[in-house]
């Protein structure tokens, strides 16, 4: 019940930075961030106009702060609110999963995993559709790769038709 209310208010919250987003990103320093009351709307891990790799391969074509930042808070939407009402991993955790845990659009492998840590939970399905898109669901909290014992992973929601896959 608390994801799904959680699942909810992300939603509203990511909208809403979409549709905000040419005034929000208005607020960006000189320093390349937002202010601190703004900052759920960016990305905890970069600054509010993106990193090296992102002007480099999608946004070479500017060199306006204030572009970098509307494209990033689009790419990226309240990344740090989902971050901030996520999961802390707690000491001595129990990992579980069920399903194929290789599932994955990059490369392809299709299937379907479970996983638990606790109460928090992640199912993600990866499925063929076309020639070049696969249909990507991942809800729960983003429990993949190395967990530590104290880790935040984010709250995800995501249901795309139209991911990329090679």
């Amino acid at each position: 019940m608390r994801w799904l209310i959680l699942a909810a208010l992300s939603i509203i919250v990511t909208l809403s930075v979409m549709i905000f987003a040419p005034l929000i990103a208005l607020f960006v320093g000189k320093d390349g961030e937002l202010p601190k009351c703004l900052r759920w709307a960016s990305t905890e891990d970069n600054p509010a106009i993106g990193d090296a790799l992102f002007h480099a391969n999608q946004m070479h074509w500017t060199k306006s702060y204030y572009i970098y930042a509307l494209f990033w808070l689009w790419r990226n939407p309240a990344y740090s609110f989902d971050n901030y009402v996520g999961a802390v991993i707690p000491e001595g955790f129990i990992y579980s999963s069920k399903g194929d845990e290789l599932t994955t659009n990059s490369p392809l492998h299709e299937g379907w995993v479970y996983r638990k840590v606790g109460k928090y939970w992640q199912f993600y399905l990866v499925k063929r559709l076309t020639k070049t898109k696969c249909l990507k669901l991942n809800i729960g909290y983003k429990i993949w790769g190395n967990i530590q014992a104290g880790q935040v992973r984010s709250l995800v929601c995501t249901i795309n038709p139209f991911t990329k896959y090679n």
